[in-house]
């Protein structure tokens, strides 16, 4: 048995469009000896569901046990719209209506080969405690020095944590976009002990 696995296609980004319908093709284009599954994981598209369903298609001729296990990315969504029902009803409905099977929450055994996936949330417990930034800022997705600059939003948890933050805390200017397009409804750690005890 053959298992062709590819990750990231980004979909939803301009320039990734092209290079994703090139491996599309080589790969439903190796038919007879081509893999027997295939599994694409990973941000396959972004908060349009219709571009999920669109890269999905780019693989309707492959004629082998399609697979797919999600990434943070796919869990974005629009205004009004709830991530983890899009986690637990909706992408697995698209992925479904276009001939995938969804590992997060159905494991696959071939030929006495288990295939099981997971979207691997964080909880924060790998975070680098030598930096010292407060949790709540990873919470919250953003570093010290990008909340600083975006004001808004952040002023109250930089109030909360004035006396904690450094120079070198505000020279750190990164956001995490999940922050911004991730709507859960439950905390980052219950729905990372939600992700263990499914898999």
């Amino acid at each position: 048995m053959r298992i062709l696995i590819t990750a990231d296609l980004h979909y939803d980004l301009r320039r990734s469009r092209a290079p994703a319908r090139r491996a599309a093709e080589e790969i439903c284009a190796d038919r007879g000896r081509g893999p027997a599954v295939l599994v694409l994981i990973g941000d396959i598209a972004g908060a349009d569901l219709s571009i999920l369903r669109e890269c999905l298609q780019l693989f309707r001729r492959f004629d082998g046990l399609k697979l797919l296990v999600p990434g943070n990315h796919c869990l974005w969504c629009r205004d009004g719209e709830d991530s983890l029902r899009r986690y637990e009803r909706t992408i697995p409905a698209v992925a479904a209506e276009e001939g995938f099977g969804v590992l997060d929450h159905k494991p696959v055994m071939l030929d006495g080969v288990g295939l099981v996936g997971s979207i691997g949330w964080y909880d924060y417990s790998f975070r680098c405690e030598s930096l010292g930034i407060p949790t709540d800022f990873y919470r919250a997705k953003v570093a010290p020095g990008a909340a600083k600059q975006l004001g808004g939003q952040y002023r109250e948890l930089l109030e909360r944590h004035r006396d904690r933050l450094t120079e070198r805390h505000f020279s750190m200017c990164m956001r995490w976009m999940d922050g911004a397009h991730v709507r859960l409804g439950i905390s980052d750690e219950a729905f990372v002990e939600l992700l263990a005890d499914k898999l």
